[in-house]
């Protein structure tokens, strides 16, 4: 009986260690070819390549192979998956190309020896294999793409860490990321440099000089644009869901303040700040669709000028003047009535004494926290060097999550060293202006207008039906949140509301690092 000639064609990653794994895939097409007494010269293997095109490197060297060697009469895969994940009609072709050009047969290892490629029913059963294959692709896609965005939206940063932070483990084994202190200063660097008013070409050429080898022309701006510097992640729109900008959990390098402000200079708004005080909500009002809602005007038959919002996907306008009373209405009811300031100024003042009293405690327990973690550190280091059997990636995963915990603790000892005593002065001057958010908010420049905005609503108010919609309200203005909802006025869609008619309970951290970012905002 002659014997024809066949190669074989495996594709997947290693890391799979089902039946459909490489070595299983290998096996099955040497067992198929010693079955039906076919001769395999070879078997070429993509490890991990995509399916979903034919550029793949290994694919053009069989390609090649069967152009050069003409005896080999069979191409044997494992499956049709393996063939190709293309589209239909890209697949179809590559393969009746292959079959008329070469004149060989593609089988799989189901496949009969002797199986009609012409037929009419292998092809439907081939294209119904294809077609299911790329189904199964789509779906693995989506359910990877809505676990990124689940992380995502839980304040993870699930994708390479930028500049001047680590991709880091938590305590439960979460990504997370982690400041890089010998790289954050540059961070830092950069957005002071800007706020001072340095040219984005000046700060380029200075962190050259102190060793940032980020290249481009765009380098800064890339940096000063990015949320994540400022402890915020942008979520891309996913499904019904709009684009967003949300708080992260990992720690922030820059101020969201100064985000904020280099934000609106950025975009060279500030320079006509008169001009568009009348239109205040621009830069923070987005439009049901999540496109930033942008301004203009129309000379009525008086020849007054009427300032309205725009959204320029929709083509939508919205009245500013409408806009602006219902905000005032809103900006009323988050005033604090003159009991709430009482309690809360009494609530704070136990707080901080409460700090105060503990600070010293705190203190040391911390720094002998961090001396520990820094001991093991050390102690890891030496053990990795002296021990060359220890892989490097186990020692990778230790040192990341030891390096997370250094982190935490450093963190942890600047804010207990940060004077206490500046919460009193703050709580004195900020709560009797609480009194009357409406008159503070209206007496504030126009880029702090917009910083307040954002911060009270989560960098995303939104405005649809008639009705102001945020997914998240400062923790010391949810006092009149059921109130605002019913007025219609503003909807929290993610509401976390205590239904008492004080701010929402929170960690007793939480009431001081609340007061001290509105500070940060209002402050001269």
């Amino acid at each position: 009986e002659k014997i024809m000639e066949a190669i074989g064609y495996a594709r997947i990653s290693l890391e799979d260690q089902s039946r459909n794994s490489l070595p299983g895939q290998v096996s099955d097409i040497t067992s198929y070819c010693e079955r039906n007494n076919l001769k395999l010269h070879k078997i070429f293997v993509d490890n991990g390549q995509s399916a979903f095109n034919f550029q793949r490197k290994e694919w053009k060297q069989v390609e090649q192979y069967l152009k050069a060697n003409r005896k080999v009469k069979y191409l044997v895969i494992f499956a049709m998956d393996r063939f190709s994940r293309a589209n239909l009609a890209e697949a179809l072709t590559k393969m009746d190309e292959i079959q008329k050009r070469t004149g060989v047969k593609i089988l799989t290892v189901t496949d009969p020896i002797d199986l009609d490629t012409e037929d009419f029913g292998t092809d439907l059963r081939r294209i119904m294999e294809l077609m299911f294959s790329n189904y199964e692709l789509k779906k693995i896609r989506k359910r990877t793409s809505d676990g990124l965005y689940t992380s995502m939206a839980s304040g993870r940063w699930v994708n390479k860490a930028p500049y001047g932070y680590i991709n880091s483990r938590d305590t439960d084994n979460k990504p997370i990321l982690t400041i890089d202190e010998e790289k954050a200063y540059l961070i830092r660097l950069v957005f002071r440099s800007y706020l001072s008013g340095m040219e984005q070409e000046d700060i380029r050429k200075e962190i050259a000089v102190n060793g940032m080898k980020l290249k481009g022309n765009s380098t800064v701006r890339r940096i000063l644009s990015n949320p994540l510097y400022a402890g915020l992640i942008q979520l891309p729109k996913h499904g019904h869901n709009a684009p967003a900008i949300i708080k992260a959990i990992h720690a922030p390098i820059v101020s969201e303040n100064d985000y904020w402000i280099v934000q609106e200079r950025l975009s060279g708004k500030t320079r006509a700040t008169q001009r568009h005080d009348n239109v205040y909500l621009k830069g923070a009002l987005h439009c049901y669709c999540g496109q930033k809602l942008s301004s203009d005007k129309s000379k009525g038959k008086s020849g007054r000028y009427y300032h309205y919002y725009l959204c320029r996907v929709h083509r939508k306008n919205y009245s500013a003047v409408k806009l602006h009373k219902q905000m005032d209405e809103i900006l009323e009811l988050l005033s604090f009535p003159k009991e709430l300031v009482k309690d809360t100024a009494a609530r704070l003042t136990t707080l901080i004494d409460e700090r105060l009293n503990n600070k010293g405690g705190d203190l040391m327990r911390a720094k002998l926290s961090l001396q520990k973690v820094q001991d093991k550190i050390a102690a890891t280091q030496e053990r990795f060097l002296l021990q060359p059997d220890i892989s490097e990636k186990v020692y990778n995963k230790v040192m990341n999550e030891l390096k997370a915990d250094e982190q935490r603790m450093q963190t942890q000892i600047a804010e207990l060293n940060s004077n206490s005593r500046n919460y009193y002065s703050i709580m004195d001057e900020l709560l009797p202006k609480l009194s009357d958010t409406k008159e503070l908010f209206h007496n504030l420049p126009l880029i702090k207008k917009t910083a307040f905005l954002n911060l009270v609503f989560g960098n995303y108010l939104s405005y649809r039906d008639g009705i102001f919609r945020t997914p998240y309200l400062h923790f010391l203005f949810r006092h009149n949140e059921l109130i605002l909802k019913e007025k219609g006025l503003l909807i929290v869609e993610q509401s976390f509301s205590n239904g008492s008619g004080t701010p929402g309970s929170s960690g007793n951290g939480s009431w001081l690092e609340h007061l001290k970012e509105l500070w940060d905002i209002l402050a001269a």
